[in-house]
């Protein structure tokens, strides 16, 4: 059990109970183990088991911090420097609570402040829609206070990251607005565009509008303040927070970027207050950031950027947006004018011109968030239910009835389907098709059906007829054959009832003609449930000058097996020496141990798109013999290399691609991979090198190009692009930078959906940190990739 010090703080704040703890005692033991139970484990079992967030779980680490603030909110998640979220328990719904940083006032003050510019609405004035105000202000606690004396001073300062250095800072408490922060949206997907602009800015002169006619300012328009709700709204908040903080902008040697944000040039350097001409001034630099994703000064000075906003205009967004409208253009130029006298007088104004040219809905911006990959996330965000779990009796009973009901519905539905009652000469009951049928069946039968095996009792595989195919059952079970063919080879089945072909060491599959291809077809060791290790062999040999294969899944040895001896699953070689061969693989998986496609020659071209690689070994190898080296290159001969891959997946190999030089001849190595729209994680480096004694690393260059449209390829920030394994060191070390173009790559950390999703989607990219080119997420689409067959424990991303 925990100690009593945290059974008494989770009681206390109401986070867990009893039955609670108990159901994470097997949790507990299970990671535990032969080690003491300390309170950091049960912390880990509490967030796994989802009765903590991970945030909570951090601030009762910590004997000293709260996790109650005000006795009704429950912190729940850090937001950023200094905000966080939390439940209100007495509303049940999720707010904000961000710190109110005042560095010239005292709290009393700023509270004071702050409240009697709430108190200036009226009774009548109803809150616009489109902003949103504090709910109310937490001012600063007693010191004898126990839920907020601590709390507020560890996790204002420490969590969020206070610079006041008060002792009991002072909170505003805000509505919690699910949806996507703007300047967010601009780095993830880049500009908006200008019809989802206009309708943006509609939403925005309306709040406005509302504060003018409550004789109140916002005071820090900025693209982090602005949301888009999941129906497409956009919401400004943080309202009347820069005005309590820091009403004038002065040179400091604490200046930030963000702080410049939202500021007009009249305002720089002067104790000017703002008012509605600088407000249309900020909110002009936010639409001209939405249509452009850029900044209105390109420079990381905070001071460059304030002086160059004073001595410069804002110039026109035509110039970057071409698609910009006019009448859109000469209203931004309009705000953002120098001089606060040549700007409109109120938003009010702006309004009335705005309008003429923008409807009233918001389907261009409800089309826009409809592609983002995390809107399920929004959806009923802002309520919390009455109770977050039901205890353990309750929940086994529900669990029992759901079951039953559950039970029933399929037995009387699926099991009692009526059938029309057919009777035959033998006076047997017998259940018949409907007549109208029967014509079509009887036609059917007189056709041949071709056996197809079953899953203990497989068939060989057919010989190919004179046309060179191979004509597999759909669903059909096959023993793997040795197949030869003149001119082409070609293994075929239906692609959404693929058949399987079972390897054995007694019974290998070859494929062996001038163009092979293979559709629809599962690949998968014959005694694999049976065997504790990977298989000695391959699960495919092919020998040809081409290779085409769709749709075609290899369900490898289980991932638990020792990649070291674990074979590659595809082996493909081309007796002929051509230089134009080539090896195509569209919308495959390989899944296992091992590495998935060995190349005993090299390829003229290597073409993959909509692939997965899960594997413990490389994903391609490549040996390059002394026959690979054309013979007339008698003065630095060069082996050059090309693969083409889009929508690639490669998560958990120890690379991407592996060359071994099996030559003593001194040649250059050019490996050139065109790697666009991919997620590539492998567990050591992108590409390895080696070589017999006496090969240096000066043979080999790896290039990362650009596609020609598109992402480039994400890639772990940590990952290693080229190791060589120094035969005399005989150990690896990294090629030089000059040996290496990185072009094609983009070091960002990827999020995978995970436990979110089932079979080969639980390997597609859920979202990244970086700059969208598309609306689509790099990486494979599991809609399009064979079924998988789960064969031992799973590798989930």
């Amino acid at each position: 059990m925990p100690s009593p010090q945290l059974v008494e703080r989770l009681q206390r704040f109401e986070l867990c109970s009893p039955a609670d703890l108990r159901l994470c005692e097997p949790l507990v033991t299970q990671m535990c183990r032969d080690l003491p139970d300390f309170d950091s484990v049960w912390l880990d079992a509490l967030v796994q088991l989802r009765f903590l967030t991970r945030y909570q779980a951090e601030l009762l680490a910590e004997p000293e911090r709260e996790v109650v603030i005000d006795r009704d909110l429950l912190l729940t998640e850090r937001l950023g420097r200094r905000t966080e979220k939390a439940i209100d328990r007495s509303s049940r719904k999720v707010v904000v609570l961000r710190e109110l940083h005042v560095s010239q006032t005292t709290p009393a003050h700023a509270s004071g402040r702050m409240q009697q510019l709430l108190d200036s609405l009226s009774a009548s004035d109803r809150p616009h829609p489109g902003i949103v105000l504090p709910l109310r202000i937490l001012p600063q606690a007693s010191g004898e206070a126990e839920n907020a004396s601590s709390t507020v001073q560890q996790n204002a300062e420490d969590a969020c990251g206070a610079r006041s250095g008060l002792k009991h800072p002072t909170l505003a408490v805000f509505p919690w607005t699910p949806g996507w922060r703007l300047d967010e949206l601009l780095i993830r997907g880049g500009r908006l565009p200008w019809q989802a602009v206009a309708e943006v800015g509609r939403d925005l002169l309306q709040g406005m509008t509302w504060l003018e006619s409550s004789r109140l300012l916002h005071g820090d328009i900025a693209t982090c303040n602005v949301i888009l709700t999941p129906s497409g709204n956009a919401v400004l908040t943080g309202a009347l927070v820069r005005r309590v903080e820091q009403p004038a902008v002065v040179f400091s040697d604490q200046l930030t970027l963000r702080d410049c944000e939202g500021v007009a040039p009249e305002q720089v350097g002067t104790a000017r207050p703002a008012d509605a001409r600088s407000e249309l001034y900020a909110l002009g630099c936010v639409l001209w950031n939405a249509l452009t994703s850029r900044p209105i000064v390109l420079s990381a000075d905070p001071v460059t950027r304030l002086t160059t906003l004073r001595k410069q205009d804002v110039a026109d967004v035509r110039l970057l947006v071409p698609d910009c409208p006019d009448w859109m253009a000469e209203l931004l130029l309009s705000m953002t004018r120098r001089t606060p006298e040549l700007r409109p007088a109120s938003a009010a104004d702006v309004l009335k011109q705005w309008s003429r040219h923008c409807g009233h809905g918001h389907r261009h911006c409800r089309k826009l968030l409809a592609t983002m990959p995390d809107r399920k996330r929004y959806q009923n965000a802002g309520i919390v239910s009455g109770r977050r779990r039901t205890s353990g009796p309750i929940r086994r009973l529900l669990t029992t009835v759901v079951l039953l009901l559950t039970i029933t519905g399929i037995g009387y539905y699926g099991g009692l389907t009526p059938q029309v009652l057919r009777f035959g000469r033998t006076s047997s009951p017998q259940v018949g098709p409907d007549p109208g049928s029967e014509i079509t069946s009887h036609a059917s039968s007189q056709d041949p059906v071709i056996p197809a095996g079953t899953a203990d009792a497989p068939i060989a595989m057919p010989q190919p007829d004179a046309d060179g195919i191979v004509r597999l059952q759909p669903n059909g079970h096959y023993l793997a054959a040795i197949l030869e063919g003149n001119a082409r080879l070609d293994v075929v089945c239906d692609e959404t009832a693929p058949a399987t072909v079972y390897v054995s060491p007694d019974r290998l599959c070859l494929l062996k003609a001038s163009d092979v291809s293979v559709g629809g077809v599962c690949f998968q060791p014959r005694d694999s449930r049976e065997s504790d290790g990977p298989a000695k062999h391959a699960l495919l040999y092919v020998t040809s000058r081409t290779l085409s294969l769709r749709k075609t899944l290899f369900n490898g040895g289980t991932l638990s097996a020792d990649p070291r001896n674990a074979p590659s699953m595809l082996v493909w070689e081309d007796e002929s020496g051509s230089r134009e061969s080539l090896v195509e693989l569209h919308d495959c998986a390989f899944d296992g141990a091992g590495g998935a496609l060995r190349f005993h020659s090299v390829p003229g071209s290597v073409r993959l798109r909509n692939v997965l690689f899960l594997t413990t070994g490389p994903a391609l190898h490549c040996n390059v013999e002394d026959r690979d080296i054309t013979a007339d290159e008698t003065s630095n001969p060069t082996v050059p290399m090309s693969i083409q891959m889009e929508q690639t997946t490669l998560w958990g190999g120890s690379s991407l691609m592996t060359v071994a030089l099996r030559s003593r001849q001194q040649v250059l190595i050019q490996l050139n991979i065109q790697c666009g729209e991919s997620v590539l994680c492998p567990s050591r480096t992108m590409t390895a090198f080696g070589g017999p004694s006496g090969t240096r690393p000066e043979q080999f260059q790896v290039a990362f190009t650009l596609p020609e449209t598109g992402n480039p390829a994400v890639i772990p920030p940590q990952t290693i692009l080229a190791l060589f394994a120094d035969p005399q060191l005989r150990m690896p070390a990294e090629l030089a930078p000059e040996q290496i173009q990185s072009d094609g790559l983009m070091a960002v950390t990827p999020e995978f959906r995970g436990e979110l999703a089932d079979g080969f989607a639980a390997y597609e990219l859920l979202d990244y940190e970086g700059p969208k080119l598309r609306r689509e997420m790099p990486g494979i689409r599991s809609a399009d990739l064979p079924a998988r067959q789960q064969r031992g424990p799973a590798l989930n991303p």
